[in-house]
């Protein structure tokens, strides 16, 4: 990815803590098949794992949100930051403890 670029995903972030949200009962449902919701602190160390940084998370009328993030100024020019990383990450055991 150019160091310009922009990544944007759409998603379910849940909030931190006990309070009530429809992303909870959606987490739920996806650890039955092997999935999982997140919350933006889980979100930005997935992001920044994957070689990218976290710049901000929109709010919709939508259960879900914008995150907005860009190539860490770390990473430019690394090789193998790419949203295939993102992809690997998101499924690895060591991130989803």
């Amino acid at each position: 990815m150019k160091p310009t670029s922009r990544l944007i995903l759409v998603e379910n972030v849940i909030p931190e803590g006990a309070s009530f949200h429809f992303g909870k009962w959606t987490d739920l449902e996806m650890l039955v098949v092997g999935g999982r919701e997140r919350t933006e602190t889980e979100y930005r160390a997935l992001l920044t794992a994957a070689g990218f940084d976290l710049q901000e998370v929109v709010a919709t009328h939508s259960p879900l949100s914008l995150l907005v993030a860009k190539t860490s100024v770390a990473s430019v020019g690394r090789p193998g930051v790419s949203i295939s990383n993102l992809a690997y990450l998101s499924n690895s055991r060591d991130l989803k403890k």
